[in-house]
């Protein structure tokens, strides 16, 4: 295939997802759930980058940038710095793309949050984001296929299982790269490191993000010991300090049941198998592996919803059952939160529905009440 032809394609996926998404957010905004809405068309934009990506290989992308480096460079077509131009160059228009579609988000989300956002400040935002995603993307993914070509097995899977580890541990790295971060002032730090102490979040630093000031935003990332807390400043604005101790609560009771172990880390373990199950396995193997998936995906994700559930008890034993309640609706109203229940499809999910959290606190607050009511 042509460059001409690659270029056509890209054409024809942005006259198609462009209108779409602006229609759809349209629409979004006149049903009587426009957040849900809004959030699902962002978490689509992953669909697009995903197509538009595997339509560049399946047009033959990465045979056109090798062609032309071995016309133009010194550069070997079977490199690993070719295979990272390979990456590099589809990443980054899978990321043009997908930045083109989100701009026509952005008017949508402005309207439900009521906030002021201009579309150059949302696609500089994202943008940053994008772009580092992209060097880490090509990077990783010329790293495990010239490990796949060149060094067996064995080397992939140390690789793999190294690339995983690493981006587990540099998590709080990847923030500060990813985003744009700022030190707070000695009066932020006091107040943020006198709730963590209150809550029993244990973190060795405090960092504020500043780029996204629409959204109202708290993570905690890092290993023990060398965790750090990232806050957006629209969380100091608009947080009282009983809500920050409450959430700051969840976040440690989160920590304490170990709620990412069972929701990240064995979702890494099946892709990890997965891939090598695909990758080296026999047609046994293969179906072994999505035997032993549809055995224990449902009973992990409920043991992650278990987990999340005792974080919640977790937080209401710190600042009290009514306070939490309080603190998650108003942080949920703060987000343009919808208190869904999440019905039968919770099964699916390592994180319970906000709604189906509250309705669980308000219950044990009444069965408690209840109890002490009762005359002994």
């Amino acid at each position: 295939m042509s460059p001409v032809t690659i270029a056509n394609a890209v054409l024809v996926l942005l006259l198609v997802f462009v209108p779409a998404f602006w229609f759809a957010s349209r629409r979004a905004l006149r049903s009587s759930t426009p957040t849900r809405w809004l959030r699902r068309l962002l978490v689509a934009l992953w669909g697009v980058a995903g197509l538009t990506y595997a339509t560049l290989f399946t047009l033959g992308h990465g045979l056109v940038v090798r062609t032309t480096l071995a016309a133009t460079t010194p550069i070997s077509d079977t490199s690993l710095l070719a295979e990272f131009a390979v990456q590099l160059t589809a990443a980054l228009i899978t990321a043009a793309v997908t930045l083109a579609v989100y701009a026509t988000l952005v008017p949508a989300i402005r309207d439900v949050q009521e906030i002021d956002l201009p579309v150059r400040t949302a696609l500089r935002s994202l943008g940053r984001y994008a772009l580092a995603l992209t060097v880490l993307f090509a990077t990783v993914f010329a790293l495990l296929i010239r490990a796949l070509a060149e060094g067996g097995p064995v080397t992939y899977w140390l690789l793999l299982l190294g690339v995983i580890v690493a981006i587990s541990v540099a998590n709080p790295v990847l923030a500060h790269i990813f985003r744009d971060t700022r030190d707070p002032t000695p009066a932020e730090r006091e107040r943020l490191r006198e709730r963590c102490d209150r809550s029993g979040l244990s973190v060795s630093s405090i960092v504020i993000l500043d780029d996204m000031p629409e959204t109202a935003g708290i993570h905690v990332y890092g290993v023990p010991g060398r965790r750090q807390l990232f806050v957006t400043e629209r969380v100091l604005e608009a947080f009282d300090d009983e809500t920050l101790e409450a959430i700051f609560a969840v976040h440690a009771g989160k920590r304490r049941t170990h709620y990412r172990s069972y929701a990240v880390h064995s979702l890494l373990g099946y892709l990890v198998l997965g891939v090598g199950a695909f990758l080296f396995g026999s047609e046994t193997l293969v179906t072994i592996f999505i035997l032993l998936v549809a055995v224990l995906a449902l009973p992990t994700l409920w043991a992650a919803r278990r987990a999340f559930y005792r974080a919640d008890d977790y937080a209401a034993a710190v600042v009290g059952q009514d306070e939490l309640v309080r603190a998650l609706e108003y942080a949920a109203e703060e987000q343009n939160l919808e208190l869904v229940d999440g019905g039968h499809w919770v099964v699916f999910k390592s994180r319970p529905p906000l709604g189906r959290r509250l309705a669980r606190l308000r219950e044990k607050s009444a069965r408690s009440e209840e109890i002490a009511s009762t005359p002994s």
